[in-house]
C-alpha cells in the first residue's frame, strides 16, 4: 500500500513537472507584437509620447525613401511594431518635433 501511495506521488509530482516544463517552452517561443500602423498609432497622445520617447530619428538617414521603416515601442503592458512609409516618419518627427500634435487634434481654422 505504502508503494502504491509512493508511486502515485511520484507520477502526480512528474506530470505537475512536464506541465511547467512545457507551458515555460511556449512562453519563451510565443512572441506577442502587436502590428499597428504609423497614422493608427497617433490617434492616441499617450502612444504617440511613448513612440517619441522610444524612438530616435536615425531611423530616417540612409537608404531608399520608399521603403516601410519598423519601430519596436512599448506602450502599457504591449509590444508594438509601429510601421510607415518614410515619409510618414518625417512628418511625424516634424509634427512632433514643432509640438503641433497630429493632424486631427488641431482645429483648422474656416
Amino acid at each position: 500500500m505504502k508503494a502504491l501511495k509512493f508511486g502515485l506521488v511520484v507520477l502526480i509530482f512528474s506530470m505537475v513537472a512536464m506541465g511547467y516544463a512545457d507551458n515555460d517552452q511556449n512562453r519563451c517561443r510565443q512572441s506577442h507584437y502587436i502590428k499597428i500602423s504609423l497614422a493608427d498609432a497617433c490617434s492616441s497622445r499617450s502612444f504617440v509620447k511613448s513612440i517619441y520617447q522610444q524612438t530616435d530619428q536615425s531611423i530616417l538617414r540612409g537608404g531608399d525613401q520608399h521603403r516601410l521603416i519598423w519601430v519596436k515601442v512599448r506602450h502599457r503592458r504591449g509590444i508594438y511594431l509601429v510601421f510607415g512609409k518614410y515619409k510618414e516618419w518625417e512628418d511625424f518627427f516634424i509634427r512632433e518635433g514643432g509640438m503641433l500634435g497630429p493632424p486631427n487634434w488641431r482645429v483648422d481654422p474656416k
